[in-house]
């Protein structure tokens, strides 16, 4: 299986941030899943202080370690968009900011919405990336599945 990560699931399954993204982890560190990551949602992701839900989880300051070791499992594939995609997702991204939707995790969002459906292949986010899709032009491009990112009781600390 493939699939595409927006910011805030790759958050998430670099953390191993509840169950699901723990489970998406493991089968990217093993090979099962090929998670395609672009550098963007890398960026965006290094740049989060949390999984902005209320899940009372402990958050590291730095998550960069985790993402590089993500990014370097068997599964992983790291990828920068071609000049026609980032020439596509300049207007999707002023589609987004027209609504009033602006910063680096939406443009992330739209670029990993890109990828996703240049490939056929589906889009991971959590619901905390739902306003990322508001204007619904990125989210038709790709099928989105959100992943549980707010952890079950046993996952806290």
């Amino acid at each position: 299986m493939r699939a595409v990560t927006d910011p805030y699931a790759l958050y998430c399954i670099a953390l191993g941030h509840a169950h699901d993204a723990a489970q998406l982890r493991e089968r990217t560190v093993d090979g099962r899943l090929t998670l395609v990551i672009t550098t963007l949602a890398m960026v965006s992701a290094s740049g989060l202080a949390g999984c902005g839900e209320r899940c009372g989880r402990a958050h590291p300051a730095d998550i960069t370690p985790s993402l590089r070791e993500l990014a370097d499992a068997d599964g992983a594939e790291l990828r920068s968009l071609t000049p026609p995609q980032a020439a596509a997702l300049g207007a999707l991204y002023r589609t987004q900011t027209a609504a009033g939707y602006l910063g680096d995790t939406v443009l992330a969002a739209c670029g990993a919405a890109l990828v996703a459906h240049a490939e056929n292949i589906p889009l991971l986010t959590t619901p905390r990336a739902r306003y990322c899709y508001v204007t619904g032009r990125p989210a038709s491009l790709a099928t989105r599945i959100e992943i549980d990112s707010v952890p079950d009781a046993g996952d806290h600390p």
